[in-house]
């Protein structure tokens, strides 16, 4: 899970771990860089506005590390321009 808000990543965090999953979790895009390279991941979940690096661009950046992601992740956002709508359906995922 990478948000750049911390209640929305921590919220994320619980209902996942809740339903039997292993999180790893990060408001930092950099962060999550090290993460991806570090340790498998099954799905991401990110958001598409962060400060540091914008989530469609980690998206890329975390599918060129672990290839499955392409197809494992989903965007969160509150985001609901056209542009952002855009960059989402580039990625090809939800």
């Amino acid at each position: 899970i990478v948000d750049d808000e911390p209640s929305i990543t921590r919220a994320l965090a619980i209902a996942c771990a809740r339903a039997g999953l292993e999180v790893l979790s990060t408001t930092s895009a950099d962060e999550a860089h090290l993460l991806v390279r570090q340790n498998h991941v099954d799905v991401l979940i990110v958001d598409l506005r962060m400060p540091e690096m914008r989530g469609d661009v980690f998206y890329h950046l975390a599918s060129s590390i672990q290839p499955h992601l392409k197809h494992q992740t989903l965007f969160i956002t509150g985001d609901i321009s056209p542009r952002a709508q855009e960059l989402i359906a580039a990625c090809g995922t939800p």
